[in-house]
């Protein structure tokens, strides 16, 4: 084999490297599809989520606009009184806060399979180390003839 041969075959090589690394793991690759797959797993679930919310949402809207006795209960919850009523305060007991949870917040993480250099890095030592590699085979079987 001489040496233009083995650059080629060391280039070759090199670039199926690379290209076998980035297809598995790349910013394209599978892992990343597999996160991308489980991230949007999440948001079609947080949007179910948020769904239900708006329907009882809109149900104690629809409640609140028709019913008179809804309206004074909500108003009771938010510390408002009628005219003809009192406020007692009792010591050591807090009024409990009543609100939504809106859903979570999602928010992918920075992607950690954008930086390529170091599957170059690591296509262009195989490459290297299969250029030395041939060279070492060469010289022995120069040697062993």
């Amino acid at each position: 084999m001489n040496s233009f041969s083995r650059i080629i075959i060391s280039v070759y090589l090199m670039v199926l490297c690379f290209m076998i690394i980035n297809l598995i793991s790349g910013s394209g690759g599978m892992m990343p599809y597999k996160e991308l797959d489980l991230y949007k797993t999440a948001i079609m679930t947080n949007i179910k989520d948020l769904e239900g919310i708006n329907r009882s949402l809109q149900i104690e809207s629809e409640r609140l606009i028709h019913d008179s006795d809804e309206i004074k209960i909500k108003a009771r919850e938010l510390g408002w009184i009628d005219w003809d009523e009192g406020v007692i305060i009792v010591k050591g007991f807090s009024r409990s806060q009543i609100g939504y949870t809106m859903g979570r917040l999602l928010s992918r993480e920075h992607n950690k399979y954008e930086n390529t250099t170091i599957y170059r890095l690591v296509s262009l030592m195989i490459g290297f180390l299969f250029y030395i590699a041939s060279g070492f085979l060469k010289k022995n079987r120069i040697n062993s003839i």
